[in-house]
Formats: structure tokens, C-alpha cells, sequence
């Protein structure tokens, strides 16, 4: 079963390889590699690259001329599409499956504004988290610029590294292991986190918990801590919650025990799985204690009253589409990363 799996994955893979060549040729009539150069380059069977091969001239994608070689067609690359840079897109390690509302929502938007430069999006999926194979199968896109979303470990920021280093400008959206890296727009939630708790201090809030304090949330934790920490006032770690699976039984435990709670930041869910504890605990979500969450976290079902932000996916996608359009233009990078301004409103 794994060998065939192989097998389709690597067909699909070679199809998307003659195809892009098509792309790039700009209607011309341009020759296209043997099938010994293709099974060289992605270490597959001639037989693979034989089935593909035959399936894309069946397609009228691929002229086949007996004695000299396979060759682009030019009649079936739409005129719409020429001469525009093809821009990669990839999420992570180039496996997720799922999208949440957050993923989908900043996904749609990087891809409504690549688009619109114009540009052909390619959407990227890798078939192995090994260094080596990530960085050899982005290549083998024939990519102009590539847009990565959530760099997430020391490993994938290699891997951008060595791209770059290969003559591939890349653009990190939310490269959250080197935020501040060259050719990288991030969010500031560090600098919201910040301005959040500025607000709490003055409002005297002392006891704040935070859900969750893990799986990539942190950052306005980072900059909540460090507004406090000028401030002089130590806040209790123990209301940093980390284990997502269990941190709404563990708020609950919190109030039950009679641990004292003023600020609460919602990193994650929805509105009223929060305010239903606080409510069973009878704390006043007027006066009391402040909620603070973002507006995808909101509900329909209830009014809203405290700290909310949103993402500013817009604004953050049009600052990568505009540092890969310079890449399209050949112009330079800025060494210093970009950050997306977040709002923090305040809702009585």
C-alpha cells in the first residue's frame, strides 16, 4: 500500500512539474524533458513518468513527435494566464488537512490579494516533513516567488533559508519561529498584547487568566507579561492555562477553588463556552472581571462586553502580496520584518 500511494503521489507530482513547464512557456511550442530526465529528477520508475506522460498528451497538454521528443502545446495554456509569475503558496510543513476559521480566513485573503497582482497561486502540498524532500519538492514547482504561511519549527525555517539561498525568494507570513526575519510580515500580537495590558493596569486588574497559554498563542501573553513587568506587578502563572484539551475544566476548577479572577483573555474560544463558566461562578462580566478576545471568537447568541480585536487579514495579506510583487520585480527585501497593526477596541 505505501509503494502505491507512492506511486500516485509522484504521478501527480510529475504532472504538475510538465504542466507548469507548459505555463512558463509562454505559447510556445518548447521541448519538454525525456522520460529519463524526469525519472532522474524525481527518482521515480520510467513506467510512472510513461503513465503520466501519456496522460497529459491524452489530454492534448503534451505534442508527442516520434524520433524527436514531447513537446509544450501551446493551444492548451489559456491566454488569460500569460506571461503571469506563478506565486506559491504553502501552510506549514505543506501537510494540513483541516482549516480552522483562522487558517481558512488568512488563506483566502493571501490568495485573493497574490491574485490580484496578478499572479498564478499554486497551492503547495508536501508529501514528507524531511528537510531534504521539502526543500527538493518546492523546488520542483519552477516556482517565481513562494508565500509561506506559519513557519512553525526550526526545521521549515531551514528549509526557507536554504530556498532563499537556491534563488527562490520566499515570504513569510507569521513565521513564528524567526518573526522578525528577512522578507517576513507578521501580526502584532505582541505589540496588542501589549497595549491590552497597559489597559488592564490602569483599570487595576491584577488576576488575569489566559486561554490558552500554548499551541502558538502566546504571543499576546509575551507582551501582556511585559506591560505588567514595567509596571512592577507580578502576575500569578498559574492562570496561564496550557493544555487546550482540558483548560475550560481547568478555569473551572480555578473558580471553584476561589481563585480570584478580574481578566480573562479568550486566545481560542468561543464566546459563550467562556461566559458560561464565568456566569455558573456568578462573576459580573460588566464590572467585575474584563473578557478579551478576538471577534472570531465571538457568538450570536450573546451581546459582547470588553476587550476584542480582529486580525486585520486584509491588511495583513496585502503586505505580503506587496513584498511579493518586489520579488516579481526583481527589486529587494527588507531584512526587517513587517508587522500588520492590530486594533484593540473597548466594548461597554
Amino acid at each position: 500500500m505505501p509503494q502505491a500511494e507512492s506511486s500516485v503521489s509522484e504521478y501527480i507530482r510529475i504532472r504538475r512539474y510538465v504542466l507548469t513547464l507548459i505555463q512558463k512557456a509562454n505559447g510556445k511550442e518548447v521541448p519538454l524533458p525525456s522520460i529519463l530526465e524526469l525519472s532522474n529528477l524525481f527518482h521515480v520508475s520510467r513506467p510512472t513518468v510513461s503513465r503520466a506522460m501519456k496522460a497529459l498528451t491524452e489530454e492534448g497538454y503534451v505534442i508527442g513527435k516520434r524520433g524527436i521528443g514531447s513537446f509544450a502545446n501551446p493551444a492548451k495554456r489559456p491566454y488569460y494566464l500569460n506571461s503571469q509569475p506563478i506565486v506559491g503558496l504553502l501552510n506549514s510543513d505543506g501537510r494540513v488537512v483541516h482549516f480552522d476559521k483562522y487558517l481558512s480566513r488568512i488563506y483566502s485573503h493571501l490568495m485573493m490579494e497574490l491574485t490580484a497582482l496578478p499572479a498564478i497561486v499554486h497551492q503547495i502540498s508536501l508529501t514528507s516533513g524531511n528537510p531534504e524532500t521539502m526543500f527538493q519538492e518546492i523546488r520542483n514547482e519552477q516556482l517565481d516567488v513562494l508565500v509561506w504561511q506559519g513557519i512553525n519549527s526550526q526545521k521549515e525555517n531551514e528549509v526557507r533559508k536554504r530556498l532563499i539561498d537556491s534563488g527562490l525568494p520566499v515570504i513569510s507570513s507569521e513565521n513564528n519561529y524567526s518573526p522578525d526575519s528577512f522578507a517576513t510580515v507578521r501580526l502584532g500580537l505582541r505589540e496588542l498584547g501589549y497595549r491590552c495590558g497597559r489597559q488592564l493596569i490602569a483599570e487595576g486588574r491584577k488576576n488575569l487568566v489566559y486561554l490558552p497559554a500554548s499551541n502558538g498563542w502566546t504571543r499576546p501573553l509575551t507582551g501582556i507579561r511585559r506591560a505588567y513587568e514595567e509596571a512592577g506587578i507580578p502576575l500569578n502563572k498559574n492562570l496561564f492555562l496550557e493544555n487546550v484539551q482540558t483548560c475550560l475544566e481547568d478555569f473551572r476548577k480555578l473558580l471553584s477553588f476561589g481563585v480570584p479572577v478580574d481578566a480573562v483573555f479568550n486566545a481560542l474560544y468561543i464566546q459563550n463556552e467562556v461566559t458560561d463558566i464565568l456566569r455558573e461562578f456568578h462573576v459580573d462580566l460588566r464590572k467585575q472581571c474584563r473578557l478579551i478576545q478576538s471577534d472570531l471568537c465571538f457568538s450570536e447568541s450573546e451581546d459582547f462586553h470588553g476587550f476584542s480585536f480582529d486580525f486585520a487579514f486584509q491588511r495583513h495579506a496585502r503586505k505580503v502580496a506587496f513584498l511579493a510583487k518586489k520579488a516579481i520585480d526583481g527589486e529587494p527585501l527588507p531584512e526587517q520584518g513587517l508587522v500588520t497593526e492590530l486594533n484593540l477596541n473597548i466594548i461597554k
